[in-house]
């Protein structure tokens, strides 16, 4: 309980010093605008974002994205504080020809130019997907966005949650 309420009291010190015009970024959470889908390789466009919202109140504690570059898609997460002590985050890409989860931040490879960067640990905010080729084919994709209680891999106790929906492409 003494996370919950050290990570809600980031958050709303965070979101009270959002700008207007990060705030007002047409069809984003507040705070996504300042970081957009990041990658290894440079920024992509934002194909659909979503809130990572808390289970208990339901408060914004990040945005997850689907992202796309050409023909390639990712999820990314940005959460709108650092990661406390005994928790973290992770992003999943979901492609949707048989619901199968095909990506997270830490799914090899974990390198640039077109790896994910790993989980969200303590102190850290953002974490991205490796790239999906996903041109001329018939896939949907989604991101989940996910924090953690818990020491990672730990999946036991989810704290917040945010679903693009429906799928995209």
């Amino acid at each position: 309980m003494k996370r919950l309420a050290v990570l809600i009291a980031a958050i709303a010190m965070t979101l009270a010093g959002l700008t207007t015009a990060t705030a007002s970024a047409a069809g984003s959470p507040p705070g996504a605008a300042a970081v957009n889908c990041n990658h290894w390789s440079g920024p992509g466009t934002v194909v659909k974002p979503v809130y990572v919202r808390t289970n208990d109140d339901g408060v914004a504690a990040g945005a997850a994205q689907l992202c796309k570059q050409g023909s390639y898609y990712w999820a990314y997460v940005v959460f709108y504080a650092p990661m406390p002590s005994g928790s973290w985050g992770q992003v999943y890409l979901q492609r949707f020809r048989g619901g199968t989860v095909i990506g997270q931040c830490d799914t090899l490879p974990i390198t640039p130019p077109d790896g994910g960067n790993e989980h969200v640990a303590p102190t850290e905010t953002q974490c991205w997907t490796k790239k999906i080729y996903g041109g001329g084919s018939t896939d949907t994709f989604r991101a989940v966005g996910v924090a953690y209680y818990g020491i990672y891999p730990d999946t036991s106790w989810t704290d917040a949650r945010g679903i693009t929906s429906p799928p995209a492409r």
